[in-house]
């Protein structure tokens, strides 16, 4: 994670390292409400890129394991 925020932190256009950044907070289910950001600004830069239909169920899976009233 640390890497793709740099890359964010050098480019915040950098698409691709937020959706990186998104899918690495899958990979503990205490971070997986933190990929909802990461994978909305991938969006926002892409919204039709080639991770798009994939982010977006990503995030919809996010927000269906996110205990009531979460909002990391």
């Amino acid at each position: 994670m640390a890497f793709f925020k740099k890359a964010i932190e050098a480019d915040p256009k950098n698409a691709a390292a937020h959706y990186q950044l998104g899918i690495a907070y899958f990979g503990s289910p205490d971070t997986v409400a933190s990929a909802v950001p990461a994978l909305e600004k991938y969006l926002e830069l892409e919204p039709t890129g080639a991770n798009a239909e994939a982010a977006r169920q990503l995030i919809a899976a996010a927000k269906a394991s996110a205990p009531s009233g979460s909002k990391k």
